[in-house]
């Protein structure tokens, strides 16, 4: 009877790719479009950034940064290619960089007050930065609560914190669309009101970038 490990087993073809490009490619081409387009839209405030634009920029972002960070946790010695045949890491660095400029430039350009920024341009740049902030400090979270195996109490109460904070600032927003608390418009005199979504925004994009 022969040996089972005898028995050979057919190479397993290569994967074919869109377009004949590295793994996760398209999914960066097409993540990196939409999120200069709705930053060309900020920094030139020649119109609002679309409600579709808006969905599809943090849909691009949560599964392009999923995806990357599912093919990290492969085979150690498996040779892993990069988005566009880029150094690992470009294509996150050209989001964080960007973002960061377009942020710095807009600021400046109404002398740093939040309130002079057109509204669906904070809202947007509110999400998405949130997103990439959660994202960026995603490796330094996930190191303290892997610093020690006895976890003490105050990195287990680091691990359900982001939990907390995102179930609780989305039910005081979703019960204030329902019973009318917060504004459709912006309320100078009422401070609270007026930043809450923004707030939403900022932590629901901060807690997609962190867990993603």
């Amino acid at each position: 009877m022969a040996d089972p490990q005898d028995a050979q087993t057919p190479d397993t073809p290569d994967p074919i790719y869109p377009l004949g490009l590295p793994k996760g490619s398209v999914r960066a081409l097409t993540a990196l479009m939409i999120f200069f387009t709705a930053g060309y839209l900020i920094f030139s405030e020649k119109a609002p950034v679309p409600a579709e634009l808006n969905s599809a920029l943090i849909l691009c972002l949560s599964y392009y940064f999923a995806s990357r960070q599912r093919s990290g946790h492969g085979d150690p010695g498996k040779k892993v290619s990069q988005p566009l045949g880029l150094p690992k890491g470009s294509i996150r660095f050209i989001f964080i960089l960007s973002f960061g400029a377009l942020i710095f430039f807009v600021l400046k350009r109404h002398g740093y007050k939040i309130s002079n920024i057109p509204e669906t341009h904070l809202a947007t740049m509110a999400m998405v930065g949130g997103f990439l902030l959660g994202n960026l400090l995603r490796p330094l979270l996930d190191g303290i609560l892997k610093v020690t195996s006895e976890r003490a109490t105050f990195v287990v109460l680091l691990a359900h914190l982001r939990g907390m904070i995102a179930l609780s600032v989305t039910a005081v927003y979703v019960l204030g669309v329902i019973f009318d608390w917060l504004p459709t418009e912006l309320e100078t005199e009422k401070f609270l009101p007026e930043v809450f979504p923004l707030i939403f925004l900022s932590v629901i994009g901060f807690y997609l970038g962190n867990r993603n």
